[in-house]
């Protein structure tokens, strides 16, 4: 794959920082092993690019199935692991966005892209581009939303992002 072409123009909005990033554990208190090795989906990753921790989202009403990493307008969104593309399209409230197969039950999501460059069935490696990073659907500001899922359910991707930052777990 040939990855996304130059970021286009995008009109940039006032972004304000989120609470500081915090580790959360899986809801069930586990670190499920996924079987595959995850590498962080935007360059430059860090713990403190977490605007928004897996959990209760900002309403306290709404549940966050993800983790919101701060990105710049059109950065450029990577895959985590390789794998196929299982959706590539719009979803409401997440806007644009991309479903990742790792196979054996494990997916990962990326929403709220400015656009997906990457189709439907086509196959990628870890770190392709899959698109570029928005504020597409309901979203505050530019930003990614990050979501790994077991078998259809939701878990805590800060763990896997922190262990492969180089980071400590619990740090």
């Amino acid at each position: 794959m040939s990855g996304c072409a130059p970021a286009p123009k995008y009109r940039s909005h006032p972004e304000t920082d989120g609470p500081a990033a915090r580790q959360t554990a899986s809801r069930d208190g586990q670190i499920p092993d996924l079987g595959i090795d995850l590498t962080p989906p935007v360059k430059g990753f860090s713990p403190a690019r977490i605007t928004s921790p897996f959990g209760t989202g900002s309403s306290k009403s709404r549940r966050h199935d993800g983790v919101d990493i701060k990105a710049g307008p059109g950065e450029e969104v990577l895959a985590a692991a390789s794998g196929r593309v299982a959706f590539s399209g719009h979803k409401r409230g997440y806007g644009t966005v991309v479903i990742l197969d790792h196979g054996n039950g494990v997916g990962t999501l990326y929403a709220h892209l400015f656009y997906a460059c990457v189709r439907e069935g086509e196959s990628i490696g870890a770190g392709d581009a899959v698109g570029r990073a928005g504020r597409r659907g309901r979203a505050t500001g530019t930003h990614l939303h990050f979501e790994i899922r077991l078998n259809g359910s939701p878990i805590d991707p800060a763990p896997y992002l922190w262990l492969d930052s180089g980071g400590e777990e619990g740090s």
